[in-house]
């Protein structure tokens, strides 16, 4: 497991690396590493293989593809797309891991509170900038949400323990997101080297709370 994790992290650093040099080779082939790469540690690692993870993988490596793509909105939609499916697969197997509605309702008064800081963070720093888009973007701020707090739920519920892994990746995730989406809508120009920092180890730390 270490060593695909050390493995998982050099590939990583070579495609910041690579971002840094605007070597656009590099960044495409460590990119299309990353998720191959965390499909392996799950496979290998985890005590039985549940499909819905491998799904959720597999539509993140597709969104980096599209992503990957230049000149075309339509890239960028298909990439949002993309990753929204992984959302809601990784949201059914937090589901299908742990029995929520069976421990209790309470939980959704968090998720109205999630829905809150959703729509506040989409309002404050999209709502104006994302144009036609504007729906859309707000659909998938509130899946992501969405995704972190039921994992964060799930996780509560499954092993305190472990609870850190899904808590730092599915926030990382929403991090990677906000980066993307303020480079996209309100040309902040942050570094893409964060994009690709938060985006990969809210991968890894995702794919190694399914293992534990």
């Amino acid at each position: 497991m270490i060593a695909i994790i050390i493995c998982f992290l050099i590939i990583l650093i070579l495609n910041i690396i690579g971002i840094q040099r605007e070597n656009n080779h590099m960044r495409a082939i460590t990119k299309l590493l990353l998720v191959p790469t965390l499909v392996v540690l799950y496979i290998t690692q985890t005590s039985e293989v549940e499909p819905l993870v491998i799904i959720a993988l597999v539509a993140g490596l597709i969104g980096d593809i599209f992503l990957m793509l230049k000149g075309k909105e339509t890239y960028f939609i298909l990439g949002a797309i993309s990753f929204l499916v992984g959302h809601i697969f990784y949201i059914l197997a937090f589901l299908k891991r742990v029995d929520m509605f069976g421990r209790g309702a309470y939980w959704l008064l968090g998720l109205v509170v999630v829905y809150l800081l959703a729509g506040m963070l989409f309002k404050k720093l999209l709502s104006d900038h994302t144009g036609e888009l504007k729906p859309y973007v707000a659909i998938y701020t509130l899946c992501i949400f969405t995704m972190s707090f039921v994992g964060i739920v799930v996780g509560v519920l499954w092993n305190i323990n472990s609870v850190i892994f899904i808590a730092i990746g599915s926030i990382l995730f929403i991090l990677s997101d906000a980066i993307l989406g303020l480079n996209k809508f309100r040309d902040a120009d942050l570094p893409q080297a964060w994009v690709m920092l938060t985006y990969g180890l809210a991968q890894l730390f995702i794919t190694i709370w399914f293992i534990c």
